[in-house]
């Protein structure tokens, strides 16, 4: 789903759980999944049932 997409009321969580989200992406990409899944942790705190929060976190218990 595309931001545009969104409820308003994710849309205005977004922008504050994009950083998080990167960094747990540059964590799995080290293979770092604790970091990774630290990241998404939060970011998905921040934007309470994201699907692409919720997907990343789960690619964590597909890298091990």
């Amino acid at each position: 789903m595309s931001a545009g997409r969104d409820p308003p009321s994710q849309r205005a969580v977004k922008p504050g759980a994009r950083e998080p989200l990167l960094q747990g992406v540059a964590a799995l990409l080290r293979h770092d999944t604790a970091k990774a899944r630290q990241r998404f942790e939060q970011g998905l705190a921040l934007a309470l049932d994201d699907p692409a929060a919720e997907n990343l976190l789960k690619s964590c218990a597909s890298a091990r």
